[in-house]
């Protein structure tokens, strides 16, 4: 049987692990940034798209914390429907369904990029996409009003 929303690939972008031993923290302040992106390489036929996924975790000045991660990922999924699907449909399917399904490559990343090294490994928790979507559009929303 297969799915209306079909996962075709993945690519690993970018990724930036920095550690400094000499910062001895007793408890880390950690406060993972996701970041997401939803395109379409041909506008007007939406049965393609690209998901990018991205998380940050810590300082990039390693001043805050002793460590800084960053990583991003981008999906290539693709809908296939015997029934006509309208644009809200087909914007859930790839926003909620896809950023769900390229989740555990993202933290998988994190957590193979990190364990590399002496400390152990960061493991990101799993999270309800659901919410991470809200939250994310919401600060966009935010960020949008204030530069106005």
């Amino acid at each position: 049987m297969e799915g209306v929303l079909q996962f075709k690939d993945y690519h690993v972008l970018e990724t930036h692990y920095m550690f400094n031993p000499f910062l001895d923290e007793e408890e880390e302040r950690l406060s993972p940034r996701f970041e997401y992106s939803l395109d379409f390489p041909e506008e007007e036929n939406k049965k393609l798209a690209f998901i990018k996924l991205g998380i940050t975790i810590g300082d990039e000045n390693l001043i805050k914390n002793s460590f800084f991660v960053s990583a991003t990922i981008l999906g290539v999924f693709s809908i296939k429907s015997k029934e006509e699907l309208d644009e809200e449909e087909i914007h859930s399917f790839y926003k909620i369904n896809a950023v769900a399904i390229l989740f555990p490559y993202l933290r998988s990343l994190v957590s193979d990029l990190t364990g590399k090294g002496s400390e152990p490994p960061i493991i990101i928790p799993t999270i309800n996409v659901v919410e991470l979507i809200k939250k994310y559009e919401e600060e966009k929303r935010i960020e949008k009003e204030a530069q106005k």
